[in-house]
């Protein structure tokens, strides 16, 4: 028996890169038990220092990092507005505190602080490639492609310039030009993972099978990235291989997944649509409703499951639980209307 394919999203577990243009220069960070014990010790050392010397400003400016790389923000903006009351116009204490500001989600005073660094330094090329950042965040892609293109006329060589110009191009629907920004971005620089992942979208998006050659490219990169492994996984489900697709779960499961439901619902999803064993899918979807009872989608593709094992009595429960839980949930009505008729 065969079914429609459908699109499987669930974003309350997964950010997927498709969906957060995440950036290159900034990422989040986390931290291992040994490196947050660096991180006190580092502290310990540059306090000491200032007590030494409470007058220099780039103590209170390293200190100010290592605040920042610990998210305690508002210590961070203390040390680093210090050290602008004793130099104020240093660059680099003015790129931080507007990297502060950009952590908050403060996106117009990180605006500000940018602002002040042109007017004393309009090639500053940090400063220019945060505000085409801002700006293609904030959605203004025609402003973030001004200030990319300042970038451009100061290195023209700078791959995370050619990322954003992709990216911007890439929201604006001019494909052709994201595709070739991006190609540049990853010639200038072979690691740069996020181009990878873009080109990889880019190229899925029209069934491309080149987009596999990218996405592994980026696991070339970063080996345990949930994104890749997981964009990857899709673009084989959805251009039938299944087996393929099957590999990657069995991958992210290992990295960090198994205790997401989507993954087994994906799993389940490809037992049953793609190689119909039907028992595997059945397992698959038990182990996603265990995880998350109200996973709606694995419930009635279980139910889906059971109805295509003849398995009448067991798809009836389930539909009837998707539609208690969700009345409008029309797949399910569907299907008791089918067995019950």
């Amino acid at each position: 028996m065969k079914f429609a394919k459908t699109t499987l999203i669930f974003s309350l577990f997964l950010t997927l890169v498709a969906c957060t243009e995440t950036t290159p220069s900034r990422p989040a960070t986390t931290q291992s038990s040994d490196t947050t014990a660096h991180t006190i010790d580092r502290y310990v050392a540059v306090s000491q220092k200032i007590k030494e010397e409470p007058n220099n400003p780039a103590l209170y400016f390293e200190r100010s990092k290592v605040l920042f790389d610990s998210l305690e923000l508002a210590d961070a903006m203390g040390d680093i507005d210090r050290a602008l009351l004793l130099d104020s116009n240093n660059a680099e204490f003015r790129l931080h505190k507007a990297d502060i500001y950009y952590r908050q989600n403060k996106t117009r005073l990180s605006k500000e602080q940018l602002e002040k660094i042109l007017a004393l330094d309009k090639d500053n090329l940090e400063a220019n490639l945060r505000m085409a950042e801002i700006f293609h965040i904030v959605g203004n892609f025609k402003k973030s492609i001004e200030y990319v293109n300042e970038v451009l006329r100061i290195d023209v060589y700078n791959p995370t310039a050619y990322y954003w110009k992709g990216l911007n191009y890439k929201m604006i629907g001019d494909t052709a030009t994201a595709v070739s920004s991006f190609q540049t971005a990853r010639e200038q620089n072979n690691d740069f993972f996020q181009a990878y992942i873009q080109l990889g979208l880019l190229y899925g998006s029209v069934n491309d099978d080149q987009a596999i050659a990218y996405y592994d490219n980026a696991i070339r990169i970063q080996p345990n990235s949930y994104d890749a492994h997981y964009n990857k996984a899709i673009y084989l489900q959805e251009n039938n291989y299944p087996e393929q697709a099957l590999g990657e779960y069995q991958i992210l499961i290992k990295i960090g997944g198994a205790k997401l439901p989507q993954i087994y619902h994906n799993i389940g999803y490809v037992n049953l649509i793609y190689l119909e064993d039907f028992p595997a899918a059945i397992e698959a979807f038990d182990q996603a409703l265990a995880l998350f009872p109200e996973y709606i989608e694995a419930r009635h593709n279980r139910g889906l499951t059971h109805e295509s094992m003849g398995n009448a009595e067991a798809a009836v429960k389930d539909y009837r639980m998707v539609l208690k839980m969700q009345p409008d949930y029309t797949k399910s009505a569907l299907g008791l209307e089918r067995l019950l008729d």
